[in-house]
């Protein structure tokens, strides 16, 4: 409504430039005038609150749209198997969080309103045009139509070439991630020149796709805009020989140019917003990668719960591979765990002991063989039930940007201050925990 509202207001205000200069000027009528210039004022005043109004409601609608995206991206990756986070660099998955989420704003909440905007003032423009003389309005609509179409022979590879730009500064992302995580080693095997030589070659390869991707972008852009100022030469052209015939008058001719200075500034808001809408398309073609992504086969499991009572475990003749590994960490492994029993197993490093945790836990899906809890197929088994009936401690320690209360209560989300701090004391760490400046919190 609002930007409708807005194109009827401009196109009203340059087509009112033809009473303006036959009716006011030329005819020295004061009155017509002032009625025109009141009329636009109101008009203007009205314009104000209702373009307010809806600027709010779209960048609220806007927010809301993006929100679902990242909720539904954030809820998709915490389903996905461990095997997609391990080769996918942590950096590249929050770039999708925030660069490319980035992008999706500028061209849904700012670059759509206007490019819209642009669509509607055309249409109305060019009804206006026909009002006045048919066959000038047929030269701009055509005019405006070979105009638009020109960037569609590039378009396809402004919009590859885009993504390729996305998809590095994503690596880029994740070579900056892996660095700050690695800085100890770096430090200890003294590869800071290398770092810094590995980083300056990836600027290179950054630079080259950025390059290409934004000069594409910028002929999107540019070329409706230039090939549009002929037709607009044109135009001005038959209308000044028009009002030399007597054909129209000359506030038609005042009007008609004022309203191809205004199709000009649609086609500009139309293909202005290309670059944008390119590196939108891009960006949303790399999160949905993230949402296609397949989940693990029986990733979610059914609904069947383990009952609340010691159990067995029992690997029969178990064998995995890791995807892209080029040999297998568990072949044909049997193993009969009885329940209450307490064992460790041990072995040289690859030999496969957190295979077995992996499977267990069914953080992966063994390529064959069965992995059994209680007697029942793991893969039988809701994963809250199973996961719920184990506690993981591994020699990978993480502790998430909360309160010392709060790590520990991600144990037991229901637990009350009185059980976390009973589970501190029980791990031995209650005195050294208070013994912080804000203690558990």
């Amino acid at each position: 409504v609002g930007l409708l509202f807005e194109s009827v207001y401009d196109v009203f205000v340059r087509f009112s430039l033809k009473f303006i200069v036959d009716s006011a000027i030329l005819g020295r009528d004061f009155d017509a005038l002032a009625a025109i210039l009141i009329a636009l004022g109101v008009g203007a005043v009205i314009l104000n609150f209702v373009v307010i109004g809806c600027d709010y409601a779209w960048a609220k609608t806007g927010g809301r749209i993006l929100n679902d995206i990242r909720r539904d991206m954030f809820a998709r990756l915490q389903h996905l198997p461990l095997e997609y986070h391990r080769r996918r660099a942590t950096g590249d998955i929050v770039a999708r969080f925030n660069a490319d989420m980035a992008q999706i704003e500028t061209g849904m909440v700012l670059a759509l309103p206007m490019a819209m905007m642009g669509l509607i003032e055309v249409l109305i423009t060019l009804g206006v045009m026909f009002f006045l003389n048919p066959m000038l309005c047929a030269i701009s609509a055509i005019g405006i139509i070979v105009s638009l179409l020109i960037p569609r022979f590039i378009q396809g590879r402004a919009l590859d070439a885009s993504f390729q730009h996305r998809r590095e500064e994503g690596a880029m992302a994740g070579f900056l991630q892996e660095n700050l995580a690695g800085q100890p080693l770096i430090k200890a095997y003294r590869l800071e020149g290398h770092a810094s030589a590995t980083f300056a070659r990836r600027l290179d390869v950054l630079l080259a796709r950025m390059t290409r991707a934004n000069f594409l972008s910028y002929l999107v852009s540019r070329l409706p805009n230039l090939s549009f100022l002929i037709v607009q030469l044109t135009v001005l052209a038959a209308a000044s020989w028009l009002a030399m015939r007597g054909v129209i008058t000359i506030g038609d001719v005042v009007a008609y140019q004022a309203l191809l200075i205004g199709l000009n500034s649609a086609i500009f808001n139309l293909t202005w917003m290309l670059p944008a809408f390119i590196d939108a398309s891009s960006a949303w073609r790399r999160i949905r990668e993230v949402l296609d992504e397949p989940l693990a086969p029986n990733a979610v499991g059914s609904t069947q719960q383990l009952p609340a009572k010691a159990l067995g475990i029992t690997f029969e003749r178990v064998s995995f591979t890791y995807p892209g590994a080029g040999y297998p960490a568990l072949r044909e492994l049997t193993l009969d765990i009885r329940a209450g029993e307490h064992i460790a197993v041990v072995g040289r490093s690859g030999a496969g002991k957190s295979s077995v945790v992996n499977l267990l836990m069914r953080f992966y899906e063994a390529n064959a063989g069965l992995v059994r809890a209680g007697g029942t197929d793991v893969c039988e088994l809701s994963l809250d039930s199973l996961r719920g009936r184990f506690a993981l401690v591994s020699q990978d320690v993480f502790l998430f940007d909360l309160s010392v209360r709060e790590n520990i209560r991600l144990g037991k989300l229901a637990a009350s201050d009185e059980e976390v701090e009973a589970a501190a004391r029980a791990a031995d760490i209650h005195d050294k925990i208070i013994a912080l400046e804000h203690g558990y919190d």
